[in-house]
């Protein structure tokens, strides 16, 4: 299987939501697509963008849908090759922020940072570990989730 880092592809699909996945070379395809937009690597510049919060910096989190028009650029930005400083009540709170409709999470190369951050919203949504590491490299990318680290990091959430 090729890799999709296009976002033409629904990766998981429940409730009204759609996950897809892009890379840098697809994000301006994605972003005709997407009802939102995570940025994983800082690759928008866009003032109207909203910063996730993180540990240790603003306590507050807005409701997105009442901020932003679509699509809503959402940034989290993480270390190439690294994880994320959140933990599973993140990303099952992230899931009941997004909108209805698309949602393509995007980094660089579409491997590590998106693989990494897609296996996590399924898990939030009840998927085992392995089972989640699985269905995103059959889905999206055989070379998602690209570190041992990131590996750790997923199975550090249950």
């Amino acid at each position: 299987m090729a890799c999709r880092h296009d976002a033409a592809y629904t990766i998981f699909e429940d409730r009204g939501r759609q996950l897809r996945a892009a890379n840098q070379r697809g994000l301006q395809d994605a972003l005709k697509r997407a009802d939102c937009l995570v940025d994983l690597a800082g690759l928008t510049d866009d003032e109207d963008s909203l910063r996730f919060i993180l540990p240790g910096s603003h306590p507050r989190f807005t409701p997105l849908h009442e901020v932003l028009r679509p699509p809503m650029v959402l940034r989290l930005d993480w270390e190439n090759m690294g994880v994320p400083p959140v933990g599973l009540a993140f990303w099952e709170k992230l899931w009941e922020l997004l909108p209805e409709g698309v949602t393509v999470f995007a980094c660089a190369g579409g491997h590590g940072r998106t693989g990494t951050a897609l296996a996590a919203m399924l898990i939030a949504r009840g998927m085992s570990v392995e089972e989640a590491i699985e269905y995103v490299r059959r889905k999206h990318c055989p070379h998602a989730i690209e570190t041992r680290g990131q590996e750790e990091y997923l199975r550090s959430l249950r």
